[in-house]
């Protein structure tokens, strides 16, 4: 009984120590992030170039000037959420494909974005439906690789559609 209550005890201690840890380390992870954009600042001050802060700006000065010009009122911006938002999708994106698809943001007739007049936050959440490029210029699905007709068949879906077509003709 005394050593359940120790082992218990012992649980505790651990499970706490544990919590005190896995928070020590999110901390750390935090100040690890904000110091490597510093760094990053630092570096492009001393290049000459514009911080990631300033082009984020500019960024959303371009959001905001495209919102205006559709709205005819400036758009009032939460910088604390957008500059993170938009220096994250610049890293991920580059600038030029980031404003070409704040452009097409903007000028998307969706009632929904239309009635709650083309939110920065709709925008981070569906920037993917903006991208510049068509499904054109890449192949959604590979070839089937057991496909005997020739010519070989380009999708899954053309080939199941041909082979349906063979059996119904047996």
């Amino acid at each position: 009984m005394a050593e359940d209550a120790e082992i218990e005890k012992l649980k505790a201690a651990y499970n706490a120590k544990l919590k005190r840890l896995e928070k020590w380390a999110s901390e750390l992870r935090a100040t690890q992030a904000k110091s490597y954009e510093l760094l990053e600042q630092i570096e492009a001050e001393l290049k000459g170039s514009p911080s990631l802060n300033t082009v984020a700006g500019e960024v959303l000065n371009v959001f905001g000037e495209q919102w205006r010009g559709r709205y005819r009122t400036p758009y009032l911006f939460a910088k604390s959420k957008e500059i993170p938002a938009v220096k994250r999708l610049m890293k991920t994106l580059g600038r030029k494909e980031l404003e070409a698809r704040i452009v097409k943001y903007l000028q998307d007739g969706d009632r929904f974005l239309i009635e709650n007049r083309h939110p920065f936050g709709l925008f981070e959440s569906r920037v993917n439906r903006y991208a510049t490029t068509t499904t054109d210029d890449f192949t959604l699905a590979a070839p089937p690789s057991d496909c005997r007709h020739s010519p070989r068949c380009t999708s899954d879906q053309q080939h199941t559609a041909l082979v349906q077509r063979e059996l119904r003709s047996l």
